[in-house]
């Protein structure tokens, strides 16, 4: 049997995760948002994968894919794979699992064979919810700062807190007027409320009201000055190691929503200080943090800690632990990049919004003025787009070299 892995880009997981519901269905946007991106997993790919995409891509999106070294695997609809009865398939890696995956993939994984089969993400537990749940990443924080300090570290205090009413809300804004208010489930700066000075208005009482109504609590935490947002990358296998991919650099919007990622940069420019052996160990104390969590038990997979460069009381720390995401990340897809292009190359990844046909200008623009150089046989600078830049995509992702 050709060893062979199914992929497939499902961003909404952690709300397909809330909802509970296997016939969970995205909103329209969030859906054109999976559309549009469904090929983004293929820069994890081999020849042999197969992609899950509703459109087969152009012919000149591969070439330009090719001629930059970044992987070409095989890709079809979900139907299409369903019916193929030649098929098998070693393992599925969707972006994240959650009880409407497993539901929608279900006769897709009757064509897996080996060891995968008895896999701790093969089959839904209940269990699973909260390795995606903003309460589970608070312990791990306070676990790490109980072992290693806060001298280098964010104070204790930065540990998030549950907060299971509007009054209990009240309280925790009296006692601390700048803080973040955030849902146990949610990513890439979705499901956040931010206070300053005390106040919280009307609208985000009644989202906090509502979210408190199907979720049973929210978290609290103060504010920090932030100076750099970053993430520690891992994979846990079937035994429960847990292995360290390495640190990456990224950055958001105003509002705090996701938005690229950094490629080859030190974090030495961003913040003034030479922070990279920090961010190292970090990252390797981190990692035996999971290795002795639920994380280790009852998961296998890619796995991203957002953390930051915040400064407290004049002084730069590292904030190891924000959230975690049991899943795929947009953070190991800039570290793969990062493994694919030069190793002098500089740059970014990002993920592009905007109206239908914005994607498809913009990527004739930047082609034309940014053209694909290579050094020693690898990208070097240019513009290459890794989602097809359809004239219907409001979405796309791309990877910028200067």
């Amino acid at each position: 049997m050709v060893s062979r892995d199914l992929y497939i880009f499902n961003p909404t997981c952690e709300t397909a995760i809330a909802n509970g519901s296997e016939t969970f269905m995205a909103s329209r946007i969030l859906r054109e948002l999976e559309d549009d991106l469904a090929l983004l997993p293929m820069i994890f790919t081999s020849p042999e994968d197969y992609v899950i995409s509703p459109y087969a891509p152009p012919e000149r999106f591969i070439r330009q894919l090719e001629e930059a070294g970044f992987p070409v695997s095989k890709w079809a609809a979900k139907a299409e794979i369903e019916k193929d009865n030649t098929l098998e398939f070693s393992r599925i890696i969707p972006w994240g699992w959650s009880p409407a995956v497993h539901f929608q993939l279900k006769e897709i994984k009757e064509k897996v064979s080996g060891d995968f089969t008895n896999s701790k993400v093969f089959h839904w537990n209940p269990l699973h919810k909260t390795l995606f749940e903003r309460k589970t990443s608070a312990e791990i924080l306070s676990r790490f700062l109980d072992k290693y300090g806060t001298e280098q570290y964010c104070r204790k205090q930065a540990v998030p807190q549950l907060v299971r009413s509007e009054e209990d809300i009240r309280n925790y804004i009296e006692k601390c007027s700048d803080c973040v208010i955030k849902s146990p489930l949610s990513s890439s700066g979705r499901g956040v409320q931010m206070v300053h000075h005390g106040s919280l208005s009307r609208s985000a009482m009644q989202w906090a009201g509502a979210v408190l109504k199907q979720s049973g609590y929210l978290m609290a935490e103060p504010f920090h000055h932030k100076k750099q947002d970053l993430s520690f990358q891992f994979e846990i296998d079937s035994a429960g190691k847990v292995v360290y991919h390495g640190p990456v650099l990224f950055f958001t919007t105003g509002n705090g929503m996701y938005q690229g990622h950094y490629l080859n940069r030190n974090i030495s420019e961003f913040v003034g200080e030479d922070f990279s052996r920090l961010t190292e160990k970090t990252g390797n104390r981190l990692r035996k943090i999971l290795e002795e969590s639920v994380y280790a038990q009852w998961y296998e997979g890619f796995l991203g800690v957002d953390g930051m460069v915040i400064e407290e009381k004049g002084q730069l720390k590292i904030h190891p632990c924000l959230e975690i995401n049991s899943r795929l990340t947009m953070g190991m897809v800039a570290l793969k990049i990062e493994k694919l292009i030069h190793p002098q190359a500089k740059g970014r990844f990002e993920v592009f919004s905007g109206k239908a046909g914005d994607f498809s200008a913009f990527s004739e623009e930047m082609k034309l003025s940014n053209p694909v150089r290579l050094k020693d046989n690898l990208f070097y600078s240019g513009f290459v787009a890794l989602t097809p830049p359809f004239s219907s995509a409001k979405f796309g992702a791309y990877v910028l070299l200067y």
